[in-house]
């Protein structure tokens, strides 16, 4: 928790510095704020009690031009544990998806929140995600850190893999 206070802090001051720093009229701006269609491409873990889960997601939408973005995507949940006979499971997040970017400077804070249907490919369960999360755009690339929440549905009863996720995207 403290780990991810200190990047949190980190990142807030790298966006303090990035933005007070004079900058020329020819700067790039924000891929948020221009309007049309906009997609990225995220990995990154997500630690629980017992064990790590690696993820990778696609998001397509539309960018309103004022830092909203409202889309959905898919994405796959690789977890390296053993279940029902299986050593590794894999799981398919289908979410919609919406992030708002703050400022329209080549460094902005956002926040971001996906949510959506979760299928269990090996086991069968089916399920929902939900993840809100906080991060800094750098001109076509995103980090972000939040909640990851998941619950399936088995006949062997319910589990779910809630646990803390980074994420590094670029953003189309």
């Amino acid at each position: 928790m403290k780990q991810i206070f200190k990047l949190l802090m980190a990142a807030m001051l790298f966006v303090f510095v990035c933005n007070v720093l004079p900058a020329s009229a020819q700067s790039p701006k924000s891929i948020m704020y221009e309007r049309g269609y906009r997609a990225d491409i995220q990995v990154g873990p997500v630690w629980c009690d017992e064990y790590t889960l690696y993820t990778l997601s696609t998001s397509h939408g539309y960018s309103f031009g004022n830092g909203l973005y409202v889309g959905g995507g898919i994405g796959l949940y690789i977890t390296p544990a053993e279940m029902g006979g299986y050593k590794t499971r894999y799981q398919v997040p289908i979410f919609a998806e919406i992030k708002y970017s703050f400022l329209d400077w080549i460094v902005s804070p956002f926040v971001d929140l996906k949510a959506g249907g979760f299928y269990d490919y090996t086991l069968g369960g089916t399920g929902y995600v939900i993840r809100p999360s906080v991060g800094v755009d750098i001109w076509r690339f995103s980090i972000s850190a939040g909640w990851d929440h998941n619950r399936f549905r088995w006949d062997i009863g319910r589990f779910g893999n809630p646990g803390w996720h980074i994420g590094v995207s670029y953003n189309f």
